[in-house]
């Protein structure tokens, strides 16, 4: 059941697409519409700019360190 609960957890937590929630708060678009078309780091960089890009690698680089921390604790507590 624990291994059920931590893959929930981490397809939410992945989910999660912080490169169109930054390109919107700061630029007013989805990145996707722009540019390469994909809803990653780079073209976040190309049409957004070096902080929105810089925001966007470290709120993903900090959703796999979440998911890892909240299966370790799943885990440890289960």
């Amino acid at each position: 059941m624990e291994i059920v609960i931590i893959a929930i957890i981490a397809y939410l937590i992945g989910s999660v697409n912080f490169s169109v929630l930054i390109s919107k708060k700061m630029a007013g678009f989805d990145v996707r519409e722009k540019g390469s078309g994909n809803g990653g780091t780079t073209n976040v960089l190309r049409t957004v700019g070096k902080k929105a890009a810089l925001l966007t690698l470290l709120a993903d680089i900090l959703k796999g360190v979440v998911a890892i921390l909240i299966a370790y604790l799943v885990r440890k507590i289960c």
